[in-house]
């Protein structure tokens, strides 16, 4: 998907470092030039609409949260935009949280596409740019989202004229995912920091969707036994941690959310988890880890064997640039994957 070029706009922080902007009206003005993508968001949201009052949760605006939408339940030529935050390095994408090159940056795409074409890059368009160091103080951050505000309370209230459009098309967030395995190995995450959540995971009550102890969360599992967080308990606790900061251990709250300032968004609601991060770099690799090593300590092959097979697995032309690193004996022993 190939459009003409949009200019970042350079923003100076007062720590001294510069973040770039891309301005998120023009980018979209210059995607619905093209006829096939508008035809495309359409038919996808004619298509979502008959899921409606059904037990089938195809599409964010069939769930109860989506049905709940200010904006949605106000407009209906409305699409939605989906935020998404991660930090990398410019040298290594994998490299260390020490790193001095570390970026962290925020991409949108139309949430309303069909699901064949999210998981394309080309749908995925960067938004902020800025260090992470510059990100971590909080004058700056409140400064970089303060342009992405005003754009977005233009799309929620007027809206852009598409092309072949006589009536305006309005735009608001759906989500923002950010990644929440990083964050857990520094035990913060930047999900949380974006919420204003605790950022420590080893005490307290730090799950942004309910107020369980960090003590009980390995013996509650279900929604009845603990206290789901609501939009309105959480700005009522807000309130009370900006008056009374030394309750903020008793809620897991540190300040106001830093995104509170863009429309439409509520840090209990907005801020769902990221099934790649919590799933498949979380769980899984866990889960993995943990069968290998009890197909070894029940004897049904020896990790010798085990490493061999694995090792000598033929990989597909897309997969071979991306093969993990040998796997060990000693890997399947120490329950972890490589």
């Amino acid at each position: 998907m190939y459009f003409k070029f949009v200019k970042p706009i350079e923003i100076c922080l007062p720590t001294g470092g510069k973040a770039y902007y891309v301005p998120i009206c023009e980018v979209l003005l210059n995607l619905f030039q093209k006829n096939d993508l508008y035809n495309c968001i359409k038919q996808e949201k004619h298509y979502i609409s008959q899921f409606q009052g059904q037990d089938i949760l195809y599409h964010y605006r069939n769930a109860e949260i989506g049905r709940q939408h200010p904006t949605l339940k106000k407009k209906d030529n409305c699409l939605l935009l989906q935020l998404y935050s991660d930090d990398l390095g410019v040298v290594n994408p994998l490299m260390g949280r020490s790193s001095t090159h570390k970026l962290t940056t925020f991409y949108f795409s139309i949430d309303d596409l069909p699901a064949r074409h999210k998981s394309s890059l080309n749908t995925v368009h960067l938004l902020l740019l800025c260090t992470r160091n510059d990100f971590e103080d909080q004058r700056n951050r409140r400064i970089l989202f303060r342009k992405l505000s005003e754009d977005l309370k233009h799309l929620e209230n007027n809206g852009l004229i598409l092309p072949g459009d006589v009536n305006p098309t309005y735009f608001t967030i759906s989500t923002l995912c950010a990644d929440n395995l990083a964050g857990m190995l520094r035990f913060n995450t930047l999900t949380h920091e974006l919420g204003g959540f605790t950022c420590a995971f080893n005490y307290g009550y730090c799950c942004r969707y309910c107020l369980t102890n960090h003590r009980d969360m390995k013996t509650r599992y279900n929604e009845t036994q603990v206290l789901i967080r609501t939009t309105t308990s959480h700005d009522l606790q807000v309130k009370q941690v900006r008056n009374v900061p030394g309750d903020k251990k008793i809620y897991g709250i540190n300040e106001e959310s830093i995104l509170s300032i863009l429309p439409s968004f509520h840090p209990v609601i907005s801020l769902p988890p990221d099934i790649m991060h919590d799933i498949l770099e979380g769980v899984m690799p866990k889960l993995t880890a943990c069968l290998l090593h009890t197909i070894v300590s029940s004897r049904l092959c020896s990790a010798a064997q085990l490493c061999r097979r694995i090792n000598k697995y033929t990989y597909g032309v897309n997969d071979k640039q991306n093969r993990p690193p040998p796997f060990k004996e000693k890997d399947i022993l120490d329950e972890r994957v490589p």
